[in-house]
C-alpha cells in the first residue's frame, strides 16, 4: 500500500500543523489509507558545526529520496528549515520526487522567494484560503482550496452548554498574543465605548504569552474585567472557547492577516458566535447575523457586541448556525476526502 507522508512545519503545539497534518492523517488512517507525519521542529542552534548541518541535510535528503512510487509527499508550509528546503530541492531536481505543497497562510510576504520556488516546483499546491490560492494560481496552475479541517470529536466534546449562564457574560479571544499585539489594539476603543454605556461583560484573553505590551494594553482600560491565560496545551484550547459567550477575532487589515481564520473556525465549532473583522477570510466564512457579525468599525463592534450579549436566544441561534456550517464545510471527514480527491 502506499503511504501519504506528511512533513509538518511543527508538532501537534503549532496550530496549523495539528489541523493540516496531525487531525487529517489520524482521519485518513481511520479511512483505511496509510498515513505518517514527521514533523520538522525547526530548534537547530546556530552554533552548529558545519558537519552538524551537512548531516542534517543528507537525513532529509536520504528520506525524501527513500520515498516509493505512488507514495505522496505533503509539505506542510516548510520552509522554514533550511537544511530540509534544500533537501527538497534536491529530491526534485536530481531524482525526480514529486511533491505536494500546503500553505494555510499568506507566508508569501514575508518569505516570498523560499515560497515562490516551492509553488514553482511543486507538483500541486494546496492553499488554505481564497487570498492565497489567488496568489499560487498565477504561479502553479495545479492549486486548490482545502480549509483546516475540524475533527467531529472537538465540537462533539465541547459545545457550548447554553443552559449554564455566566454572570457577567464571557468575551473571548484566544490565539498567539505575541503575533496579534496591533490586532489587539483595536479592541481599546470599543471596550472602552461599551464600559461607557455601561454594558455589563468580561474579557478572557487566552494565549497572553507573557507579553507586557498585552498586559499593559487591556490594564489601561478603566473598568474593564480582564482575565489574562499566558497559553493553554492543544487539547485545552476548545475547553476554553467553551466557556465564551461570544469569540472575537479583530484584524488589522495587511496581506499576512487576510489569510487568517482559525480562531473563527475554533469558535464556531463549539457553537459559539463569532464576531469578527470584515476582512479577508473572515468574509467567506461568517455569513453576517446569519451565523455570527462582521464588523468595519469601532461603532459596528460595538453595536454587534451590545446586540449578542443583550439577547441569549440570538447568541444560541447564531451559535447552533454556526456549528452546522462548520461540519458541513470543515469537517475532518470532508477535509481528508477532498485531500484524496486532490493526490
Amino acid at each position: 500500500m502506499s503511504t501519504i507522508y506528511f512533513f509538518s512545519k511543527g508538532n501537534k503545539k503549532i496550530a496549523s500543523s495539528r489541523y493540516r497534518a496531525y487531525f487529517l492523517a489520524e482521519e485518513l488512517n481511520r479511512l483505511g489509507y496509510k498515513a505518517k507525519v514527521y514533523p520538522l521542529d525547526f530548534d537547530w542552534k546556530k552554533n552548529n558545526s558545519f558537519f552538524d548541518n551537512i548531516k542534517s541535510f543528507f537525513k532529509y535528503l536520504k528520506l525524501l529520496i527513500s520515498l516509493k512510487k505512488g507514495d505522496t509527499c505533503f509539505l506542510q508550509r516548510t520552509i522554514y528549515n533550511k537544511y530540509f528546503f534544500l533537501a527538497v530541492i534536491f529530491a526534485r531536481i536530481f531524482f525526480r520526487k514529486e511533491f505536494i505543497f500546503d500553505l494555510d497562510d499568506a507566508i508569501f510576504t514575508h518569505s516570498p522567494i523560499k515560497t515562490f520556488i516551492f509553488v514553482k516546483l511543486a507538483k500541486k499546491v494546496t492553499c488554505g484560503g481564497h487570498f492565497v490560492l489567488d496568489w499560487v494560481k498565477k504561479y502553479n496552475s495545479q492549486s486548490f482550496y482545502l480549509p483546516d479541517a475540524i475533527p467531529s470529536s472537538m465540537y462533539s466534546s465541547f459545545t457550548k452548554d447554553y443552559g449554564i449562564k455566566n454572570t457577567p457574560l464571557i468575551i473571548g479571544w484566544v490565539g498567539d498574543g505575541l503575533v496579534h499585539v496591533e490586532s489587539l489594539k483595536l479592541l481599546k476603543p470599543v471596550f472602552d465605548n461599551l464600559i461607557q454605556d455601561n454594558v455589563k461583560f468580561k474579557f478572557r484573553l487566552i494565549g497572553a504569552r507573557g507579553e507586557k505590551r498585552i498586559y499593559n494594553l487591556f490594564n489601561s482600560i478603566t473598568g474593564l474585567q480582564v482575565e489574562f491565560v499566558d497559553w493553554v496545551s492543544a487539547k485545552d484550547v476548545f475547553r476554553e472557547i467553551q466557556k465564551f459567550d461570544i469569540g472575537i477575532m479583530p484584524l488589522i487589515e495587511n496581506d499576512l492577516n487576510r489569510a487568517k481564520y482559525a480562531k473563527t473556525i475554533e469558535y464556531m465549532a463549539c457553537a459559539v458566535p463569532p464576531i469578527a473583522s470584515n476582512f479577508g477570510e473572515n468574509s467567506f466564512i461568517i455569513k453576517d447575523r446569519e451565523n455570527g457579525f462582521l464588523a468595519d468599525t469601532t461603532n459596528e463592534w460595538c453595536e454587534k457586541i451590545k446586540l449578542v450579549l443583550s439577547d441569549q436566544k440570538l447568541r444560541e441561534k447564531l451559535g447552533r448556525k454556526a456549528q452546522n456550517d462548520i461540519k458541513k464545510k470543515f469537517s475532518i471527514q470532508q477535509i481528508a476526502k477532498q485531500l484524496i480527491k486532490i493526490i
